[in-house]
């Protein structure tokens, strides 16, 4: 049971980071202090007629750790929110049915999600759902500035709460599967409702 509760942890565990997040933040940092310390210097240059160095490290390195806490912010909090529902799943006693369905599961669009007899697992995602508490299954789309950054199947819960089910690609819709998934928690619950939240 302990080596199935680590295999269920590792696939369920929220990232911490989000990656492309901090790759954004990152490079926002070094162009903006770059080009301040340069325009620092440059006047220091024009001021004085002499070449100064400005030693900014102090400034970047406390920037980049309030970049790095920003973009671990939100996966910190699904993290415990995640130790949370592995520990109501233990009181309930129902973790012995979540990890006996999640060996059995069938796992689809390559892994990204396991679909067992009552439970859905979605890789990543932070919660074992069980289809019985299924209000709504919908399609999430993100956008920045008109471009999609984000695509993933979402549920909504019979108590009002939302759940990332599935990560799905971004520019490349495969329709089959998505609409297998849906119809995989149909067979399991089928008054679950589906479309737009």
């Amino acid at each position: 049971m302990d080596v199935q509760l680590r295999q269920m942890k590792r696939y369920l565990q929220p990232r911490i980071f989000s990656r492309e997040l901090m790759f954004l933040i990152a490079g926002v940092v070094c162009i903006v202090v770059t080009g301040s310390l340069f325009v620092r210097s440059l006047k220091i240059y024009l001021a004085t007629g002499v070449y100064y160095y400005i030693n900014g490290t102090k400034e970047v390195l406390i920037f980049l750790i309030f970049c790095v806490f920003l973009c671990s912010a939100e996966g910190i909090y699904k993290s415990i929110k995640f130790r949370k529902h592995l520990h109501d799943l233990k009181q309930t006693g129902e973790m012995s049915n979540v990890l006996s369905d999640f060996e059995y599961a069938a796992p689809m669009f390559g892994g990204r999600v396991m679909l067992g007899r009552k439970y859905a697992f979605g890789k990543k995602c932070g919660a074992a759902i069980a289809y019985a508490d299924i209000e709504r299954v919908y399609e999430y789309v993100h956008s920045t500035n008109s471009i999609k950054d984000v695509r993933m199947i979402k549920v909504k819960m019979i108590t009002g709460k939302k759940c990332d089910l599935c990560y799905l690609k971004v520019f490349k819709e495969e329709p089959e599967e998505e609409m297998a998934i849906i119809k995989t928690i149909l067979e399991r619950n089928p008054s679950v409702q589906v479309g737009v939240e």
